[in-house]
């Protein structure tokens, strides 16, 4: 780690490190194993454990791997016996997905990491978390790691409005699916615009762009260039 006068602060011995610090904390790879330092080389959670979770701490806990067994540490390193809420799933999920930003990363990673991280999205949304259903419905959709399915896609998008009306992004998805169909799902202009439409109301950009492109063409409903530019006008308002 090097300041940005240059001053190193960490110095170069860690096969591997995090490139996000949190509160000061960061996670390193030293002799094969995983451990966490402050940014003065400070020794936190000694190097011993065979994973670890990518944001240390962001949660007063993180997660650690150690011969093939995960459990959850503090700041001291202390074991913690906790039943994690559905946010802290989403959490997890969250900065697992982070670590795909590693273009290193084998296939084997990538997938190993996919896996952990839909489980937690899963285990999130089973317990009625808007933003681990909205996750859980991205997996089905794009197909990543499970069997691509709209309808299951979709499943878990409506079950992420109906905990959170205002999630913009998920009107978006439910949009676009029943525009494209397919994958158990019959396409239905109709109820893409109504979702469109929807997500719209909650300022989602891509759904306003959407509203115009639909209300030029007739997509959805009846062609009403006036609208179309009610549509256009505030998406220019908003990325202004």
């Amino acid at each position: 780690i090097v300041s940005k006068t240059g001053k190193v602060l960490v110095p170069f011995k860690y096969e591997e490190m995090n490139n996000s610090i949190i509160d000061g904390n960061v996670c390193a790879k030293l002799n094969g194993k995983w451990g966490i330092i402050d940014i003065n080389d400070n020794i936190i959670v000694p190097f011993k454990y065979d994973d670890i979770g990518y944001r240390a701490f962001t949660s007063g806990y993180t997660m650690v791997k150690l011969g093939g067994k995960c459990a959850y540490i503090n700041r001291q390193g202390e074991l913690l016996d906790i039943n994690l809420d559905a946010n802290a799933s989403f959490k997890i999920g969250n900065a697992l997905n982070n670590k795909l930003k590693n273009r290193n990363l084998s296939e084997t990673e990538i997938l190993k990491i996919q896996k952990a991280s839909f489980s937690w999205f899963n285990k999130g949304a089973s317990k009625n978390d808007s933003q681990c259903c909205f996750a859980v419905g991205l997996f089905y959709r794009s197909g990543i790691f499970v069997e691509k399915s709209y309808s299951e896609s979709v499943r878990y998008l409506i079950k992420a409005v109906e905990l959170q009306n205002d999630l913009g992004a998920a009107y978006k998805e439910l949009g676009y699916i029943f525009n494209e169909g397919g994958y158990g799902i019959v396409k239905d202009d109709i109820k893409a615009f109504g979702y469109f439409k929807e997500g719209a109301k909650h300022n989602n950009t891509d759904c306003i762009y959407a509203m115009t492109i639909c209300y030029l063409n007739g997509i959805g409903c009846s062609a009403n260039p006036q609208q179309a530019c009610v549509y256009a006008d505030k998406l220019y308002k908003i990325s202004k």
